[in-house]
Parts: C-alpha cells; sequence; structure tokens
C-alpha cells in the first residue's frame, strides 16, 4: 500500500515538475525506505500479555542511528526476550531489546549485527510545528527548516 502511494506521488510529480524532479523524488524515497526493517519477536506463553497480544509477533520498524537502533510500535517487544529484525536488503540480525517507553508506546531494538541500510534522520516535530505548513509538506527524511538551536536534525539515542 505504501509503495503504491509513494509511486503514485513520483507520478504526480512527473506531470507538475518534470521527470528529472521525479527521478531525484524516487531516488530518494528509496534510499530512506531501507532504513524500514521487519520484526519478528517471540514472546513466553506465560508472559502476561501473550494472552491477548500472542506469542509471535511480526511487525516493522525503522533504523535510526548508525550502531543498528530501531525504533518501532511498543506491543512488537513488550515482553519479548529477543528479536530479529530483516532489512530490505535481505539482512538478518539478532535484536536486543533496549527498551519500551509507556507514555508514547514506542519500543527500541539494538541490531547485534550491521545491517547495512543509511538510518532514516530524525527532525523535530516543534520545528515542523513552527515553520512547516499543513500545505507545505517538508520532504521525506529532510533535515528541519527552522533556526530553533534546540531543534537538531539527527541525533543518536543511547
Amino acid at each position: 500500500m505504501l509503495l503504491h502511494a509513494c509511486a503514485a506521488a513520483v507520478w504526480v510529480i512527473s506531470l507538475l515538475g518534470g521527470a528529472a524532479a521525479a527521478a531525484e523524488l524516487e531516488g530518494e524515497l528509496a534510499h530512506r525506505l531501507e532504513a524500514i526493517v521487519r520484526i519478528h519477536a517471540d514472546v513466553p506463553a506465560e508472559a502476561r500479555t501473550s494472552a491477548y497480544l500472542g506469542t509471535t509477533r511480526d511487525g516493522a520498524g525503522v533504523v535510526i542511528d548508525d550502531a543498528g537502533l530501531v525504533v518501532t510500535i511498543g506491543y512488537l517487544i513488550t515482553e519479548a526476550m529477543g528479536a530479529e529484525v530483516t532489512a530490505a536488503n535481505g539482512r538478518v540480525s539478532r535484536a536486543d531489546i533496549v527498551g519500551f517507553d509507556i507514555a508514547s508506546g514506542l519500543g527500541l531494538l539494538r541490531a547485534a549485527e550491521p545491517l547495512g541500510v543509511k538510518p532514516m534522520p530524525i527532525g523535530s516535530a516543534q520545528c515542523s510545528r513552527t515553520q512547516s505548513s499543513p500545505h507545505r509538506p517538508t520532504r521525506l527524511g529532510a533535515a528541519p527548516r527552522c533556526s530553533d538551536p534546540t531543534a537538531s536534525s539527527a541525533g543518536s539515542a543511547r
């Protein structure tokens, strides 16, 4: 579904901005999408959440730093003893659970082996609120376009 939407966006841009702009966007989009990984986690049957979330959980995450840190939805890794991540290039790695934030519902994993993908840059929600318009979206993975020194574009969550 996401790929169909992306292809449609590239097609519309090619109509509006020419083939060169569409090709550049398509290349950038493909480069950004490589940061998306598949996550598989097994949870013990005796775990508190296994009755309603199951013992086998599959989903997606995004690589956010060069050391293999992956952010995902927290229920995938809740009570999991470990996980496995698979990159679009086919590389598979065991992943250690780093943490789970109840307030945001997000979880962090760290791949044990290099996945060979470029991480997705991290932007700032505050910057997008102050500088972006709903009618003028920023490019996927682009650095924030504001001068607020507290709105850094990338970081490592360690």
